[in-house]
This record gives structure tokens, sequence and C-alpha cells, in this order.
């Protein structure tokens, strides 16, 4: 069971990828402490600490479609290089602002919310590959391991990131994030990757959307999973959005704290998945 479940490792380019995602989403979720703590001190008003969650996933939910739609439409490397890059910038700018001291609470939701596009873009592009890189005996196990990769970044990086905080600053933990791009895109330029021949015409965005949409209207499977999803992180969003402030006012902790309590989410998933 262990043997198989690890079996795509063995294939170079899933392991060389799956290594640097890892790294990238640790970055990511220093990051992500590092914005929550900074606005507990910019503006430590309930709303506004929300506000910097709502920011983050907010375009997932709004490029959810013309993000997937892209991925097939698009060389998925180049997109993915693309929204890297992107995001490291980001970061870089996310770090000058705050060193500098010209950081605001909009300036920081704005940027944030440039990240979570950033997020949004390359999301169904990194999902969609996998087939790409494993054969089909093992793309199950693929699959599940870019989820447990996930979740032990959100393990790892909130503590980090709370670490960082606490001892050298918001600023340090934006240029972590930042440097975290690096490998990822070193190894997104080291893939030589093989687009698939297609199959039928090329497809437009609109027509990409719709089908994907008809898709979910049809697959009982996939409802069931969205239903499930749906109910579940519109009542846990609200606790990860205000765990700044816990952390801060009501508990009389640190950045630190905060990003223990953060990643315990992540080591709960963990755990979860391995209970699976």
């Amino acid at each position: 069971m262990a043997d198989s479940a690890l079996a795509p490792l063995r294939h170079r380019v899933f392991a060389v990828l799956w290594t640097a995602t890892v790294l990238g989403n640790i970055g990511t979720w220093m990051r992500d402490v590092g914005s929550g703590w900074l606005m507990t001190s910019l503006a430590p008003s309930p709303v506004m600490v929300a506000l910097v969650q709502a920011a983050g996933t907010l375009p997932v939910f709004v490029l959810a479609l013309p993000a997937g739609a892209l991925a097939d439409l698009l060389d998925r490397r180049k997109l993915l290089i693309a929204a890297q890059c992107s995001l490291g910038v980001v970061s870089l700018a996310l770090a000058l602002c705050t060193a500098t001291g010209i950081m605001t609470p909009w300036l920081l939701l704005v940027l944030v919310l440039a990240g979570g596009v950033g997020a949004a873009l390359a999301a169904p592009a990194w999902q969609s590959s996998v087939p790409e890189m494993v054969p089909r005996a093992d793309l199950r196990a693929a699959v599940a391991l870019n989820s447990m990769g996930v979740n032990v970044s959100r393990a790892i990086g909130p503590a980090l990131g709370g670490l960082l905080v606490a001892t050298l600053g918001v600023t340090a933990t934006y240029l972590a994030d930042a440097l975290s791009y690096v490998p990822v895109i070193a190894a997104l330029l080291w893939w030589k990757r093989v687009a698939p021949d297609a199959d039928g015409p090329r497809e437009t965005l609109p027509g990409a959307m719709r089908a994907g949409l008809r898709y979910a209207l049809h697959a009982r499977g996939l409802q069931r999973v969205l239903l499930r999803a749906v109910v579940f992180f519109a009542l846990g969003a609200a606790h990860w959005a205000l765990l700044p402030l816990l952390a801060r006012h009501a508990l009389g902790g640190g950045p630190g704290l905060y990003g223990f309590m953060l990643a315990g989410i992540g080591a709960g998933a963990v755990g979860g998945a391995l209970a699976l």
C-alpha cells in the first residue's frame, strides 16, 4: 500500500515538480501569516483582518472557470512560469512596501488580491499537468500526493512564517516567500514538456468555460463533492480568517502562536489523509 502510494515519486519529472511545489507552497503560507499578522497592526478590526483572507481566496472563486479553460487552451508550462513569476513580483512588492513604511491596509489588500489572482490562474494548470508526468496506473496516487503536498506545506509554512515574523519581521517573511518561487520556476524551466496532440478543433475560451460548466451540472459525483466543499468551507473559512485576531487579542499571543495555530489546520489535514 505504502509502496503504491509513493510510486509517482519514481518518475523524475513528477518528483522534481512535486518537491518544488511543496517548497513554493511553504513560502505562500509564510506570506499569508505575514499578511494576516500585519493587518492586525495596520487595522485591527475583524472586518479588515477577515478581508485579508477574502482577498486571497476571492480570485479562486471568480477565476476558477476561466483559469481552467486557459489551462486547456494555452501551454501549461508557460502559463505556470508566468504565474510563478508574477507571484514572486507580488511578494517583492509586499516586502518593499513594508520595509519602506508605505504599507496601508488597502494597499495590503490589493497586493494580497494580486497574489490570489496568480494562484487562481496557476492551480488548474498544475492539477491538469499531472497526467502528463506519470503513467495512468500511478495517476490516482499522484493526485493524492499532490493533495498531501499541499497539506504538508500548510503544516510547515505557517509555523515557519510565525517564527520568522517573531524574529526577523514581516518583511523577511515576504522575502522568504519571494525566494521560494525560485526552485519552482527553475523546475518548470527544466521540465521539457511535450504537449499532447490535439484530438479535435481548437476551443475558444467561452466554449471551454461552457463545456466545464455543463459537465459540472450533469456529473452527480462531482456535484456531491462540490456540495460538501461548500458546506465545509462556508463555515470553516470564518474561523481561519479571524485567527490572527484570536491569537493576538483574545489569547494575547504573538505571531509564533498564530503561525502554529494555522499550522494545526494543515497538520490535521495530513492526519486525516493518512487515516483515510
